[in-house]
């Protein structure tokens, strides 16, 4: 009998966005801090190139309209 790994992974998602949660304040309180280490962590839009902006502007064309559709 396979065993499902769905409830060990919903735990390290939960985890991970718990952290990034009660981190975020953290860094944003510290003296002293600056903005690209946010950035750094939850990127940055203007970092990405214009190729990669059109691309994602199709994906989202793509998904929002299998959204509507459905």
């Amino acid at each position: 009998m396979v065993k499902s790994h769905s409830c060990e992974d919903a735990i390290i998602g939960a985890v991970w966005a718990i952290g990034m949660a009660i981190g975020i304040p953290f860094i944003a309180h510290t003296p002293g801090h600056s903005v690209q280490l946010i950035s750094f962590l939850l990127g940055s839009i203007l970092t990405t190139g214009p190729e990669r902006f059109w691309m994602m502007a199709i994906g989202l064309s793509i998904v929002a309209v299998v959204l509507i559709v459905l």
